[in-house]
């Protein structure tokens, strides 16, 4: 499924942004978490479960470094997790795992970008403010994206292919 689709468009994010909206705040990572699934298994069933595995195995392994008693040890368990994000120890271990899980297999992120990096909307994972103004913000910039999108890069990419 890619965001400019029908199935996205007019199934996928109705869905979703209903969902999302209408359940409580302590519930809205674990909406964001399963509609991102729900897009990488659209897309690849085999991407769901690297995205499953790699979210949990992070996730272990950061709770280990944390933990750890000694350098030594969180050393170890961070050269066991191959976990760059965790050297950079500028943001403390998430200890709720859906949350972590959210952020990473976030699908609009992922696959649009730009890169985030976690402590940049750790925040965001406990407290969101929504209101009717930023959700016309936030289609705005989506259909501005959109447009962008659909009429530039489309257009021009048999030429750039060529």
């Amino acid at each position: 499924m890619i965001f400019s689709s029908n199935v996205f468009l007019f199934l996928f994010l109705p869905l979703f942004l209903g969902l999302y909206y209408s359940v409580g705040v302590r519930q809205r990572s674990l909406v964001i978490l399963l509609g991102s699934y729900t897009f990488y298994a659209w897309w690849r069933l085999d991407f769901l479960l690297l995205f499953m595995s790699v979210s949990l195995w992070n996730y272990l392994i950061g709770l280990k470094v944390a933990d750890a008693k000694t350098e030594l040890a969180s050393k170890r368990w961070c050269s066991l997790g191959v976990i760059a994000n965790v050297l950079r120890k500028d943001t403390p271990a998430n200890r709720n795992f859906i949350d972590f899980s959210a952020f990473i297999a976030l699908f609009p992120q992922l696959i649009a970008g730009p890169v985030l990096r976690y402590k940049d909307v750790a925040g965001q994972f406990t407290h969101r403010e929504h209101s009717l103004d930023k959700f016309a913000q936030g289609v705005q910039r989506f259909m501005i994206g959109f447009i962008k999108k659909i009429v530039i890069a489309d257009t021009l990419a048999p030429l750039v292919n060529a």
